[in-house]
């Protein structure tokens, strides 16, 4: 059950990193701390 979960944790984290590296292209004045200004 603790690796299903750790598994889950590692897409849920994976998928995040993708939306993150959506915005930065939507939005190029987020600077490097990720902070849309």
């Amino acid at each position: 059950n603790f690796k299903r979960t750790l598994d889950n944790d590692e897409k849920d984290i994976q998928q995040i990193t993708d939306n993150y590296s959506e915005i930065i292209r939507n939005h190029p004045t987020a600077d490097s701390t990720g902070e849309i200004r």
